[in-house]
């Protein structure tokens, strides 16, 4: 899809200093979609369905994982091997390690701090964002 290109550019224009984070702006990007499929199912799962939101985030996440790495993969690294199985299983153990991050975080602030769930989710995203970044730039697309 040339229209995220396009976006990047157009973005790039108004705010050049970005052209020397591009890649993890695109990162960013990728990352802001999956994290809203997350944080929307997330709610979905606990207020509408019941659900406890440990187990909703879990669940949440895992769809994060899916829709992360098909754009990580094919627009942010524009990432053309082969090797799909072993990158994806990189990619998700890497999300797994911050999936325990995630929910990690998500117990301290609900349970320790009495913090909603949302407000610590979004705490979560942030720790979680830089170490999947660094680590799948290093392991899974290098």
């Amino acid at each position: 899809m040339k229209w995220i290109d396009k976006f990047f550019n157009y973005i790039i224009k108004y705010v050049p200093f970005l052209e020397r984070f591009r890649l993890i702006t695109k990162y960013l990007f990728f990352s802001i979609i999956a994290t809203i499929a997350d944080v929307l199912i997330l709610y979905a799962l606990t207020d509408f369905l019941h659900i406890y939101y440990l187990l909703s985030a879990t669940i949440s996440y895992s769809f994060g994982i899916l829709i992360n790495f098909y754009g990580q993969k094919k627009y942010t690294f524009k990432d053309r091997s082969k090797k799909l199985f072993k990158q994806f299983l990189s990619f998700t153990i890497i999300s797994l390690i911050g999936l325990i991050l995630n929910i990690g975080v998500l117990k301290l602030f609900v349970d320790a701090f009495g913090i909603w769930y949302i407000y610590a989710k979004i705490i979560s995203i942030a720790i979680v964002f830089f170490w999947n970044f660094f680590i799948n730039k290093i392991i899974t697309f290098r």
